[in-house]
């Protein structure tokens, strides 16, 4: 940890900036109060929005916080709105541009209080998101990871992101929120506090091909980790066309299509029988696209699942079973995508008593 601050203490001295400008970094500032919350807000070039979520942050009704304002090598004006604050409940940290995961590992070692708070440097936190999240983790002392409801704001309204957010918010216990893991990342990443023992315990953020907060979810929840929410909106999500999950290939649907066949094969590992079928509901081209990670594991899929009688094929594997016919204790992944598809599938689940998690998933 000593060579770790030193290296930061010299890029401090050797940064144009702080040199012309007298920025005074203090990385070693001891706080005059008790830190129970560490906000990581790590931003690179977000001079157009950032003192908004700074001054979101330092509008909290709650005040046993540090705010780490996390620079990730910004050549914008970012580092310069990030000085102009002097609140002692700020520690302004300057880093040399590695990109967005290696940014949020510095801050979680630099981390003080037993909570970390994500923020990101477009968004805006309500008033009292940090305190109702910090009184529903003690009302729910098994709880390590805590959520909130999320108010969407940009241009797809009743589309896209937007209803990617409004199931998000329809997710609140850790059981809808495991059984619905593998849809996509079930929690929004800036409204999200956890307790900084499970980076200990587990590990932090991969740097990877994927999407870093999802895989982070899904590990955790694999290790058995208590999710929850607060049901209440407290925090501001703005969808910017040029954000780094529109534009970057981790985010792809590829990468999170393999991200979920290498957890779900875990996931089967400790909680199917190795003789029980797997089935993938849905046959068509799109589908076996979406479906193909799952075939680098060894797990016992025995064919796909159609709705079309003419398209039934049982002469060789893999088969293709009409969804009236489907064997007796086959455990079902659904790939169907398109809205109607999807509720019709769970209608089917009701009717015939299957239960998310138990049998079936829904995968996207």
């Amino acid at each position: 940890m000593k060579d770790f601050i030193v290296k930061l203490q010299n890029h401090f001295e050797l940064n144009s900036y702080s040199k012309k400008n007298h920025l005074a970094v203090d990385i070693n500032k001891t706080p005059q109060y008790e830190v129970i919350i560490a906000v990581l807000l790590p931003f690179f070039n977000a001079g157009q929005f950032l003192g908004r979520a700074i001054e979101s942050v330092l509008r909290q009704d709650f005040e046993g916080f540090e705010l780490l304002l996390l620079n990730d090598g910004s050549t914008d004006n970012s580092l310069r709105i990030a000085a102009q604050y002097s609140d002692n409940r700020i520690r302004l940290i300057d880093l040399p541009h590695k990109g967005l995961v290696s940014t949020l590992n510095t801050g979680l070692k630099m981390a003080r209080g037993m909570w970390i708070a994500r923020m990101d440097a477009d968004d805006e936190m309500w008033p009292n998101r940090l305190s109702r999240q910090l009184a529903f983790a003690k009302q729910n002392p098994n709880c390590s990871v805590v959520g909130c409801k999320v108010e969407y704001e940009g241009a797809e309204a009743g589309k896209g992101y937007d209803l990617h957010v409004q199931w998000q918010n329809e997710l609140l216990t850790h059981q809808e929120v495991c059984n619905n893991r593998f849809i996509d990342a079930p929690l929004a990443h800036p409204s999200v506090m956890f307790k900084k023992e499970l980076v200990h315990t587990y590990g932090p953020y991969l740097d990877f091909d994927g999407p870093e907060d999802y895989e982070l979810w899904l590990r955790w929840m694999d290790r058995g980790v208590c999710f929850g929410k607060v049901p209440e909106t407290l925090l501001t999500w703005y969808d910017r066309p040029d954000r780094l999950s529109r534009r970057h290939d981790k985010y792809s649907a590829e990468a999170f299509f393999r991200l979920k066949a290498r957890y779900f094969e875990k996931w089967a590992a400790k909680n199917l029988p190795e003789d029980r079928p797997i089935l993938i509901w849905g046959n068509g081209k799109t589908v076996r696209k979406k479906s193909r990670p799952l075939w680098r594991y060894d797990l016992p899929i025995t064919g796909y699942i159609d709705v079309r009688p003419q398209v039934v094929q049982m002469k060789k594997k893999p088969y293709v079973y009409h969804f009236e016919d489907i064997p007796e204790g086959a455990f079902i992944l659904s790939y169907v995508g398109d809205r109607n598809g999807k509720q019709q599938i769970e209608e089917f689940f009701r009717r015939t008593g299957r239960l998310a998690g138990t049998d079936y998933f829904f995968m996207c």
